[in-house]
């Protein structure tokens, strides 16, 4: 590994590694897997079917100028059908792991039958004039043309590149071998250094996504929080100005009596405790009643019923929770061996 984005490791964190490219988190990592499925199913498809192109355009040039050999012919041929055949499996694999197996078994196939079946058949000339164009090309390609992993795409260029060097020390020259690693290095170099760049924005693209996603739920999350469930609904569809009239809701305030002087005996987090386990018990009937709670102010709490649906019995609703609040507030007055009495008023009327 040769760093990472940032020092701590937090679940997007990337794994920089010049070969083997992922996030450090395996869930993430799995998550990046699924996603690239479909980008893999269309550039395989495109890929694949340049290649049944190729192939076919060769397979004329072989028939009526170079006059190849019936078995070269054949395996041109052969190639365009195993090309078919990968592109209609590529719309069907749904699995990230067979899909990149599938397309290193088609890259290792096809190379060996277009390189030292077909391409050593042809006349000698022909072969030291296009062995080094071919070599870059095909090492070229293997970075770029295929929606590899990065380690798939680093392996499959070395066997490229070692099919390359072979046929130039075979056919080529001292000085044709030279020049021809010199190239073949350099394409090399520039096609892993692409493939690596290419892999790391859309990395990176992928966790900007996940971190804006991430903030929309935290967000949608606090609406719903602060605000009814069809409200806040209808604002995260709908831009527009909410208004709506209802002829007749009952509303409760209820307030703790005293809460001035008492709170100015206590620390702000004793406080704070304190409010919290007696507005997480209103919260509970509030529930249980079916209201809704509108906002809290310090030590003011008030709930609405008949908004934002209609009940026909909101105000038996909010009179029945406001007892209940009281039973609530002697209880946790017990509990806390403390005096606490609540005010409440409630009142119906349209809004």
């Amino acid at each position: 590994m040769v760093g990472s984005i940032t020092p701590r490791q937090d679940l997007d964190e990337l794994n920089l590694s010049w070969i083997n490219l992922h996030f450090v988190s395996t869930e993430v990592e799995a998550s990046w897997q699924r996603g690239r499925l479909n980008l893999w199913r269309r550039s395989t498809r495109v890929a694949v079917l340049s290649l049944v192109v190729v192939s076919s355009l060769f397979y004329l040039l072989d028939l009526m100028f170079i006059h190849s050999p019936q078995w070269v012919l054949w395996t041109r041929l052969s190639m365009v059908a195993t090309s078919l055949i990968t592109w209609a499996i590529a719309g069907r694999v749904r699995d990230m792991v067979k899909a990149d197996a599938l397309m290193l078994v088609f890259l290792l196939i096809s190379s060996l039958f277009q390189w030292p079946v077909i391409f050593l058949s042809l006349p000698e000339a022909i072969v030291r004039a296009y062995w080094l164009p071919g070599g870059m090309l095909i090492i070229g390609a293997s970075f770029i043309l295929f929606e590899f992993p990065l380690r798939t795409r680093f392996m499959g260029a070395v066997f490229l590149f070692m099919l390359s060097v072979l046929t130039g020390f075979h056919w080529g020259s001292r000085r044709e071998l030279g020049f021809g690693l010199f190239y073949f290095g350099g394409v090399f170099l520039f096609g892993w250094v692409g493939a690596w760049q290419a892999e790391f924005n859309r990395r990176v693209a992928f966790r900007e996504q996940r971190a804006v996603e991430r903030e929309r739920r935290r967000a949608d999350a606090l609406l719903h929080n602060i605000l009814p469930t069809s409200i806040a609904d209808r604002l995260l569809s709908d831009t527009s100005t909410i208004a709506q009239r209802h002829e007749s809701i009952t509303v409760l305030f209820a307030d703790i009596v005293g809460f001035t002087p008492m709170s100015a005996t206590m620390s702000a987090e004793h406080l704070v405790e304190r409010l919290d386990l007696i507005f997480t018990r209103f919260d509970a009937l509030c529930m249980h009643h079916g209201l809704e709670k509108i906002k809290t102010i310090g030590d003011a709490y008030m709930v609405a019923g008949g908004v934002p649906e209609h009940q026909a019995d909101h105000a038996v609703r909010v009179v029945a929770m406001g007892l209940d609040m009281l039973e609530s507030i002697a209880q946790t007055a017990t509990e806390l061996d403390v005096e606490l009495r609540l005010r409440i008023g409630i009142n119906s009327g349209p809004a």
